[in-house]
């Protein structure tokens, strides 16, 4: 599994027509970045194809728990490793079923 770097969003853009435009399976989310939780719900809802892993300086088990129930498919530490970074986002690039779309 290979990854590149798509967009580098400033503070309040969050890559949101990046993630339109390129679809990504994963997109990374530097927690510095959010205005709010809020903004990882918006992402979610507009992209539900795409996981959404969020990476903090040292998130206390309080901020991961709210960035994953406002969507977030992973919160790690910026401070993980590489390869563990590599094995959240690995499971999660299956994409879920189109199951909704397709009966439309």
């Amino acid at each position: 599994m290979n990854a590149t770097v798509l967009s580098s969003p400033r503070r309040g853009d969050l890559g949101g027509r990046t993630i339109a435009q390129l679809d990504p399976r994963v997109a990374i989310l530097n927690f510095g970045l959010l205005r709010s939780p809020v903004d990882v719900h918006e992402l979610q809802l507009a992209h539900p194809q795409t996981r959404l892993i969020v990476l903090a300086n040292h998130p206390s088990p309080a901020e991961c728990n709210q960035m994953l129930a406002f969507g977030a498919t992973a919160c790690l530490s910026k401070e993980t490793q590489a390869r563990d970074i590599l094995s959240a986002i690995h499971p999660r690039l299956a994409r879920p079923a189109r199951a909704a779309q397709d009966r439309a």
